[in-house]
């Protein structure tokens, strides 16, 4: 059977339609989202630390720094203990962040460029207070991470199962109901004896793909082929709703026909896929 020609090229403007923010150099960039709680009152400044030899003089030296507070970016470029020091990007830009300016405008710090798997975070304040917190190890690919202020203490969240990711899951499902439902009623096969069989292989399928997408936000390996995965376990539950829906599926006069049920489940999968796939992109790939 020919391969419908549509398919790659709708997949390719979608993927261009998106607003996706890229680099030179391709290919998926492990991230920290450090949330921060409890800090100090004061003004303060705020870093990460990485593993190896302080990073010494560089033209970002002061960057985000204000100019009366020279001797804190300084503290900050001399760290050099237990191994570890201030965190640059691949260019040596500045990991410092000033609470009255970057902190306050965005309430929370994102890092998304050759970020440390293994770091501390460092916090000097105005009157000259400095935290250093104990090393985290983070297990995921895009890390979200809370950092107490008054305890000091940096753990790893679980951005994967917070609230906005079921929610995105959820609006997934509701979506593929809607748009699958819709074909449904084209094809003819709209009837109250057929809704237990659209409603739970949706919903089984579904919890599959939030597995799926839920390994991903976790997982290296998963995560770093993405796409090419995706499209996987979506031909493997085309198929299954295809077989499912071959026997179940009745018309009017309660017949089946099976090469009908067969073309239903094709285009009510393809269509939905490509529907869904701008916002699964979102909730795995670009967190």
């Amino acid at each position: 059977m020919r391969k419908p020609g549509w398919i790659p090229v709708a997949a390719v403007a979608i993927f261009c339609l998106l607003p996706v923010c890229v680099h030179a150099d391709m290919g998926p960039k492990r991230s920290i989202e450090i949330e921060l709680q409890n800090m100090p009152a004061e003004p303060y400044y705020f870093g990460i630390l990485e593993p190896g030899t302080k990073s010494g003089f560089t033209d970002e030296r002061y960057e985000n720094v204000e100019e009366d507070d020279r001797w804190i970016g300084d503290l900050f470029y001399e760290y050099d203990e237990d191994g570890y020091r201030l965190f640059l990007y691949g260019g040596g830009a500045s990991s410092i962040r000033y609470s009255e300016t970057q902190i306050r405008e965005y309430g929370f710090l994102r890092y998304s460029y050759m970020v440390p798997r293994t770091f501390k975070v460092m916090t000097v304040t105005k009157s000259g207070m400095v935290a250093v917190s104990d090393p985290l190890t983070v297990k995921a690919f895009n890390a979200v991470c809370i950092y107490d202020g008054a305890a000091n203490s940096l753990v790893e969240g679980t951005a994967a199962l917070s609230a906005p990711f079921f929610i995105e899951s959820l609006i997934c499902l509701l979506i593929t109901l809607f748009v699958e439902g819709l074909i449904l009623l084209f094809f003819g096969l709209f009837r109250i004896k057929n809704l237990p069989h659209f409603l739970l292989v949706n919903l089984v399928t579904q919890v599959l793909l939030f597995a799926f997408n839920l390994i991903s936000v976790w997982s290296l390996s998963v995560y770093a082929h993405y796409i090419p995965l995706w499209f996987f376990a979506e031909a493997v539950i085309t198929v299954f709703e295809v077989l499912w829906y071959r026997e179940r599926l009745v018309k009017k006069d309660g017949s089946i026909s099976k090469a009908r049920n067969i073309l239903y489940g094709l285009i009510a999968n393809l269509v939905s896929m490509f529907i869904d796939l701008p916002l699964l992109i979102f909730m795995v790939l670009m967190r």
